[in-house]
């Protein structure tokens, strides 16, 4: 018996060939569905890694707001208390000496109180203005007027094109074309949006008087350095001037106190009874900030739960274990971020 040739039946013709695929070409074309399914799962995985990473970041950064609010106000307590001694013994040696005592150092302690209020700016991180008002961190805002632009000056017949230079060395200036015939409202709305690059907002009072304010900490600079150009009509033309600004007092100014005789210890007394009611209305209402924060950041969710660890692992694992892909290293990515490098050996030392 002859042997039909390779890939022929016996007794078939040379057309009736069929051929068989090895085995491991149907392993091969096999593979490509696995790799998928594989690639799915690890997506999956890394899709919740990503999802539960950004919970955690949200619930972390919700708690560290609160708590930062929280010590803020912890802070500006501190300086209130301190402040409220201060005027507590000014008003004490004021009564002893209005009571024909010998207390020879009631101007000491209006020193004292004048240097504990000057203090109150870094003391609270900018945080307490010059009207008792608590905020965040650099918040506190100088309030003034600058004379030749109040609600009034908006009603000349002429329109005229205002620079304002921050500085005398002129670094970023503000242009403001204020038209003939304005409004109160509508000049303050005009200035307000012309100087916000300079940091100085602006604001209509109820009496229709524009008032600007800027933070405390450029308050000292922005006096002392800043040039209006006008057109002749409010400001001259050609070389910006100095305009005159007028800072609106806050509720406490004992620079201005005095003790050199009967009335004026009268006065000085008058004011830190007057002080002291102000320190101690604006310590309760930050006490019911302080309370309110740290409740909230006590009902809070932590973001680093037991089943958001367990399912973040799984997942890294899995993916990593798999194969190399940059999907690996992304999750990974995710599962680490924020994790400090004293934390881990804190968990470690626990083993």
């Amino acid at each position: 018996m002859i042997a039909a040739p390779a890939g022929q039946r016996p007794g078939g013709g040379a057309n009736r060939r069929t051929e068989t695929a090895p085995a491991d070409a149907r392993i091969t074309r096999l593979r490509p569905i696995a790799d998928t399914e594989r690639d799915a799962s690890r997506s999956g995985h890394a899709d919740a890694a990503v999802g539960a990473s950004k919970a955690r970041r949200d619930a972390f950064a919700v708690r560290q707001r609160l708590n930062a609010q929280a010590s803020g106000s912890q802070q500006v307590l501190d300086y209130l208390g301190r402040f409220a001694a201060r005027l507590k013994d000014l008003k004490d040696a004021l009564g002893t000496r209005l009571a024909g005592g010998a207390d020879h150092d009631v101007r000491a302690k209006l020193d004292a109180v004048s240097a504990e209020w000057a203090r109150r700016h870094r003391a609270t991180g900018g945080r307490l203005n010059n009207l008792l008002e608590a905020g965040d961190a650099g918040a506190a805002q100088r309030s003034f007027v600058v004379r030749g632009l109040n609600g009034r000056d908006g009603r000349r017949a002429e329109g005229e094109t205002l620079t304002f230079y921050p500085s005398a060395a002129g670094a970023r200036s503000a242009t403001v074309y204020v038209d003939a015939n304005l409004a109160a409202r509508d000049l303050a709305a005009r200035l307000k949006q012309g100087l916000a690059a300079l940091g100085v907002d602006v604001r209509l009072d109820a009496h229709e008087r524009i008032r600007f304010s800027v933070s405390e900490s450029k308050w000292s600079s922005l006096e002392e350095g800043l040039r209006i150009r006008g057109g002749g009509v409010r400001f001259p033309a050609g070389q910006p001037q100095r305009p005159a600004l007028g800072a609106l007092p806050g509720v406490i100014e004992p620079s201005q106190w005095s003790v050199d005789d009967q009335d004026a210890l009268h006065a000085s007394l008058r004011r830190a009874v007057h002080a002291i009611r102000h320190v101690e209305s604006a310590s309760e209402t930050v006490q019911r900030t302080l309370r309110d924060a740290r409740r909230a950041a006590s009902a809070a969710p932590a973001g680093h739960d037991a089943e958001w660890a367990r399912a973040t692992s799984a997942g890294v694992a899995e993916s990593l274990a798999s194969g190399r892909h940059f999907r690996d290293v992304a999750a990974l990515n995710v599962a680490t971020s924020g994790v400090r490098a004293a934390r881990v050996r804190e968990l470690l030392a626990l083993r």
